[in-house]
């Protein structure tokens, strides 16, 4: 029972209507804005390369914002303090009628917090496929395609959320000062997303030798994220390249490929289809259990 009530109170106190509308907002501008501006590429071409060009600008976007950056910013800020702050005003004992264990209010703190931004996520995304969808002109088709990566870019959005929503709740129940939290949270969201690309910036010829890739918590979250990407309907865009941002994230070598003994062309899009095994600098099987570790 109090589990239920300090979770129902968290999504409350959660749930502002002009918050979450800012937050929405927020989430479908990025991609709204990134195909707008390539529209121009639109012009002129055939159905399949609108496809091809649509779905992978899509999964770009998806990969580095709005099941990135943005929910890791999102939860962040939303539990930075959410526990040390409902202690010390007293509110869960307006809520819970008698005494509650640490465990089970972090428990249930994170669990409103990670529904919270995987709701707000399907919105953002609904919202995006349909706005990319009306304003590029799409054919049905595609429409299904886009909603369909949109299902298989739910696990990694839930992974990104749990991590990094787990990580602010215990940081809440640590510290006392929200400024102090949201620190080191801001640090903690600079490494994982920054770290790799410094990391290349600064070691460019040593990078690898230097096993950095395996302290290298934003290459982990690229490998996990590719092999959706491919079950989204990524494989073809991967072949040609098109997820260049993303393999170079994750550290993937799309030309390292098992080469088939015969070649083949995939009619639907008149490309010549790639052999179908990525060469990942680290396993994704381990990439998920690092993530799952954290």
């Amino acid at each position: 029972m109090a589990f239920r009530l300090i979770m129902r109170k968290t999504l409350f106190d959660l749930s502002g209507p002009v918050k979450t509308l800012v937050l929405i907002l927020m989430g479908v501008a990025v991609p709204t804005v990134v195909l707008f501006g390539l529209r121009s590429h639109f012009l002129y071409t055939s159905s399949e390369v609108q496809t091809t060009f649509a779905m992978a600008n899509f999964l770009n976007v998806y990969f580095l914002w709005v099941a990135g950056f943005l929910p890791a910013l999102v939860v962040s800020a939303s539990g930075a303090g959410m526990i040390s702050r409902q202690n010390t005003d007293g509110t869960l004992l307006l809520v819970v009628t008698r005494p509650v264990s640490r465990w089970q209010i972090a428990a249930a703190q994170l669990s409103a917090l990670v529904l919270y931004a995987m709701l707000l996520q399907a919105v953002i995304s609904l919202l995006s496929v349909v706005i990319i969808y009306l304003m590029l002109s799409l054919d049905t088709d595609m429409l299904k395609g886009l909603l369909r990566a949109v299902i298989w870019m739910l696990p990694y959005s839930f992974l990104v959320t749990l991590a990094f929503g787990s990580i602010s709740i215990a940081l809440s129940a640590v510290f006392q000062s929200r400024v102090k939290i949201m620190v080191l949270l801001m640090i903690i969201i600079v490494f994982v997303f920054a770290f790799g690309f410094i990391g290349n910036m600064v070691f460019s010829n040593t990078y690898e030798d230097r096993k950095l890739s395996y302290i290298d918590l934003g290459r982990h979250l690229g490998t996990v994220f590719v092999p959706l990407a491919e079950r989204a309907g990524g494989t073809i865009l991967i072949c040609h390249g098109e997820l260049a941002p993303v393999l170079d994230y994750a550290g993937v070598d799309a030309g390292m490929r098992q080469m088939a003994s015969a070649q083949y062309e995939d009619f639907r899009l008149g490309y010549p289809m790639c052999p179908t095994e990525l060469a990942f600098t680290v396993n994704p099987a381990v990439s998920l259990g690092v993530w799952i570790g954290v």
